[in-house]
């Protein structure tokens, strides 16, 4: 994965893992809902 910042901005290994790992703990229950429910995608 590429990341391109805007100016001389610099974002950091650990940074991208953090928001990978925020990212996931929003999709991570979403994803189980749907999973348990398939009906609310209709």
């Amino acid at each position: 994965m590429k990341f391109y910042t805007v100016g001389d901005n610099v974002i950091t290994e650990g940074e991208i893992k953090a928001r990978i790992k925020g990212s996931e703990t929003v999709y991570k229950p979403i994803e189980a809902y749907l999973l348990a429910n398939p009906e609310a995608c209709n």
